[in-house]
């Protein structure tokens, strides 16, 4: 566990989608679960998450 692991309690939400046709948003990220940052992300695919619509929870 990393030392900002301990100290953050809360957690970003946001909404993951197949649709790729949103990939080339500037709102979008795309989690590819072939790269090794996003291998456990138990996604089947490619995959953007929609930045412009978070939430926080704790």
């Amino acid at each position: 566990m990393r030392y900002d692991d301990r100290r953050l309690t809360s957690t970003v939400l946001a909404m993951i989608t197949g649709n790729l046709d949103d990939a080339g948003q500037p709102t979008s990220v795309l989690v590819d679960p072939k790269t090794s940052d996003t291998a456990g992300s138990g996604l089947n695919g490619p995959s953007p998450a929609k930045c412009y619509n978070l939430a926080t929870t704790r």
